[in-house]
């Protein structure tokens, strides 16, 4: 059983007393389209520019294996 979606003059299902289209309507419309975009794949070029801007994977200090040497 699915919910009905509200109209833009209903009023906002929160209980704040404004209309939806000024309270959640936003907030509701992002996160469907969150929902509903097709996953992008990677590219390795798109890993190399986040690593250039993050910094090599480092090795978390409750992960096991031998200590980095500097």
């Amino acid at each position: 059983m699915s919910e009905k979606k509200p109209g833009g003059n209903d009023p906002c299902r929160c209980g704040s007393g404004k209309k939806y289209k000024h309270c959640h309507m936003a907030e509701d419309e992002r996160a469907e389209e969150e929902r509903t975009a097709p996953a992008l794949p990677r590219s390795p070029e798109y890993f190399e520019r986040m690593r250039s801007v993050v910094g090599p994977p480092q090795m978390r200090s409750d992960e096991v294996g031998p200590p980095r040497r500097s």
